[in-house]
């Protein structure tokens, strides 16, 4: 082979070495992103331990005689839409605290179909 061919081989392999690690850079940048987003993609739930601080949190109110339910799912990063059921205490006439109006934020009544 004469010396402009190798030349030319050289630079035709230092190109494909040079796709092949854009194309694996490209796959490890993509299988990381899956497996970030992929929790938002299948509601995952937040984790036990996250679930039992919010319900702890809830149930410590004075109002609070019972959580009975609480759910929790990722909507984004580091976002979790917080769900519960709670039971008042009987008679309780006094303010409801943080907690309590951090519950109530963005709330609505919701009709009865038995209407």
């Amino acid at each position: 082979m004469s010396e402009p061919e190798d030349a030319s081989v050289r630079t035709v392999a230092v190109a494909v070495a040079a796709n092949l690690l854009i194309g694996l850079l490209l796959i490890v940048v993509a299988y990381l992103l899956m497996r970030r987003n992929l929790a938002l993609l299948i509601d995952e739930a937040a984790p036990a331990d996250v679930r039992q601080r919010l319900r702890r949190s809830v149930a410590q109110e004075p109002w609070v005689a019972e959580v009975a339910e609480l759910t929790a799912v990722y909507i984004g990063p580091r976002q979790p839409l917080v769900l519960v059921h709670v039971i008042p205490v009987d008679g309780w006439s006094g303010p409801l605290g943080r907690t309590g109006r951090c519950l109530l934020v963005g709330s609505r009544p919701v009709a009865d179909d038995a209407d």
